[in-house]
C-alpha cells in the first residue's frame, strides 16, 4: 500500500512537471518587419531582380517560404488575417449608408476587444510591446490591440527626433533613416524582454527611392514621355496629374514601364537597407540570438501583369504571392519550405513558437514544426483570399478566391469566375473556368462554406460592437483611404 502511494505520488509530481514546462515563460523576444506592398518575386533570394543581401542573410539563417501568400490584395482585410488568425470576412462590418465611394461602397472592419491577440498575451507575460507604423491603414481595424505606439513613449516623445538622430551609438551615425528611429532608439535603450512590430511603408506607392539608390537607375530620358520627376510622384496625393497608378500605369510605353519598375526595384532595396541596420543594431546589443524575427508584406504589386498596375483587387501572384522568411533561435538554417502557406497562419505558428495562452478563435494552422524540425515538411493548405466582407453573390465587383492544390479561382460574381493552373500557366492567363466545371463547382463549395463561417463569426462579433466607435473608426479609416490614394 506504501509503495502504491509512493508511486501516485511521483506520477503526480512528474505530471505537475511537465505541465510546468509546456506552459513555462516564453523565451524570446519577436520581431515582425512588414514592408508594405513588396511583391515575393522581386527579392533576390526569391530569384528577383532588386539586390537583398540583408534580407537573403534571413533567409540564410532561418526557414524562407517559397509560396507564402496574403489573403488579401490591400493592407486592412490582410493585416486583420495577418494578426488575429481569422479571415476579415469574420470582422467585416455592416457598411454605412451614404458613404458610396466610386459606384461601390467599402468595406469596413472592427476585431472585438474580446479577441486575445498576441500581443496582448505576451504584454501580460511582461514584455514590451510596441509598434512602430508608417502605414496608418495597417491599424485602423483594432488589429494592432496590445501594442503600444513607440512614438507615445512619454521619455521618447519627449525629445525631437533629431535629438535621438544625434544620440544614438557612434557606429549608426549617418546610416539611420528617419524614420527608423523609434526602433533603433527602443533596441538601444531596452533591458526587457519585447514584441516590437515595425511596418515599412515603402515600397508603397509613391515610388521615389532615396537618391542614392536612384542614381543607379541606367534610363534614357529621350524615351519618356513626361519628366523624369512625374514617375515618382504617381499616386501622391499632392501630385496635380492622375491620383492612381491603375489609371496611368496602362498608357506607359516599355520605357516607362522599365522606369517605373526600377523605381520599385530600388525602394526594395533601400528596405533591405533599413532591414540590414536593424540586424546590425540586434548584434551590437547581443540580442540577435535571443530575438525570433519575421519578415514579411501584407500584399504585393502588378506592373502590367494582365493589364493590371498597383493592389486590390484581382488575387494575381503579383499581388497576393508574398516574401515570408522567419529566423531566430532554435530555428532551422537555411530550410526552404515549397508548400503554401497563409497569413491566416502566422500568429498561430509564432504563438506556438513562444507558447502562449491566446488566439483561442483562430483558424489558421500553426507551421512551427517545418520551423524546428529539418525533416518536417507540410501538407499544402487551401488558400483563401478577400477584398474583405464577401458581398451576395448577384455583386459584379471582385469577390473572393482560392488557391487549391496546383489551380486559382478568382470570383468576380456568380457567373463570372476565372480558374488558373499554376504550374502550367503561372502567369495567369488562360482561363480554364469553361474546361474543369467540377473543378470550378469543387471550389466555389469550399468558398460558400468559408463565406457561411465568416457570417456566423461576423454575427458574434457584431454583438460585441459599439456602434458609436465602429463609426469613428470607419471614418479614420475614410481618410486613411484618401490619403494614401486608394479613393478620391
Amino acid at each position: 500500500m506504501k509503495k502504491a502511494l509512493i508511486l501516485l505520488i511521483i506520477i503526480a509530481v512528474s505530471f505537475c512537471c511537465a505541465v510546468k514546462k509546456t506552459t513555462r515563460e516564453p523565451l524570446y523576444n519577436l520581431l515582425v518587419i512588414v514592408s508594405d506592398a513588396l511583391r515575393a518575386d522581386a527579392l533576390s533570394c526569391y530569384g528577383g531582380e532588386a539586390d537583398t543581401p540583408n534580407i537573403s542573410q534571413l533567409a540564410e539563417e532561418g526557414v524562407l517560404f517559397e509560396n507564402a501568400y496574403s489573403n488579401s490584395s490591400w493592407t486592412v482585410p490582410s493585416s486583420i488575417s495577418m494578426f488575429t488568425g481569422t479571415y476579415p470576412g469574420a470582422f467585416g462590418q455592416l457598411v454605412i449608408e451614404n458613404w458610396d465611394i466610386v459606384g461601390n461602397r467599402p468595406p469596413f472592419f472592427m476585431v472585438n476587444d474580446r479577441q486575445v491577440l498576441l500581443a496582448e498575451a505576451l504584454g501580460k507575460k511582461g514584455y514590451d510591446v510596441y509598434y512602430d507604423l508608417e502605414s496608418g491603414l495597417a491599424s485602423r481595424s483594432n488589429v494592432t490591440q496590445g501594442f503600444t505606439d513607440y512614438k507615445q513613449n512619454e521619455y521618447y516623445a519627449s525629445k525631437p527626433r533629431w535629438f535621438w538622430k544625434k544620440a544614438m551609438q557612434p557606429e549608426f551615425e549617418g546610416q539611420i533613416y528617419d524614420k527608423d528611429v523609434p526602433i533603433f532608439h527602443y533596441l538601444f535603450s531596452t533591458e526587457r524582454k519585447f514584441f516590437f512590430m515595425k511596418w515599412i511603408f515603402d515600397p508603397h506607392t509613391v515610388y521615389s527611392p532615396p537618391e542614392n539608390f536612384k542614381a543607379k537607375i541606367n534610363v534614357d530620358v529621350s524615351k519618356l514621355t513626361r519628366d523624369r520627376e512625374y514617375y515618382e510622384r504617381i499616386g501622391s496625393k499632392h501630385d496635380p496629374g492622375p491620383d492612381t497608378l491603375q489609371e496611368v500605369g496602362p498608357t506607359f510605353n516599355e520605357h516607362e514601364l522599365r522606369y517605373l519598375k526600377d523605381l520599385y526595384l530600388k525602394e526594395i532595396e533601400s528596405v533591405d537597407e533599413r532591414v540590414g541596420y536593424i540586424l546590425k543594431a540586434l548584434d551590437s546589443k547581443g540580442l540577435r540570438d535571443k530575438t525570433i524575427i519575421v519578415f514579411t508584406s501584407d500584399h504585393g504589386e502588378s506592373f502590367g501583369e494582365q493589364g493590371l498596375f498597383g493592389h486590390g483587387g484581382l488575387f494575381y501572384e503579383e499581388r497576393v504571392h508574398v516574401p515570408l522568411i522567419i529566423s531566430g533561435p532554435g530555428i532551422v538554417r537555411g530550410k526552404r519550405v515549397k508548400e503554401s502557406v497563409s497569413h491566416i497562419d502566422l500568429m498561430p505558428t509564432l504563438k506556438d513558437l513562444l507558447m502562449v495562452d491566446c488566439l483561442h478563435n483562430a483558424e489558421g494552422k500553426s507551421y512551427k514544426s517545418v520551423l524546428v524540425d529539418e525533416k518536417s515538411s507540410l501538407e499544402d493548405r487551401e488558400i483563401y483570399f478577400t477584398l474583405g466582407e464577401p458581398l451576395n453573390m448577384t455583386d459584379q465587383k471582385i469577390q473572393d478566391g482560392l488557391k487549391y492544390k496546383n489551380y486559382k479561382m478568382i470570383m468576380l460574381s456568380k457567373n463570372n469566375i476565372r480558374l488558373f493552373d499554376l504550374i502550367e500557366d503561372p502567369d495567369e492567363l488562360h482561363d480554364l473556368s469553361k474546361k474543369k466545371k467540377n473543378l470550378v463547382e469543387e471550389m466555389k463549395a469550399k468558398i460558400m462554406a468559408i463565406r457561411e463561417e465568416n457570417e456566423r463569426r461576423k454575427q458574434e462579433n457584431l454583438k460585441n460592437l459599439d456602434p458609436g466607435t465602429l463609426k469613428k473608426v470607419n471614418e479614420e479609416t475614410l481618410k486613411q483611404l484618401r490619403a494614401l490614394g486608394y479613393i478620391k
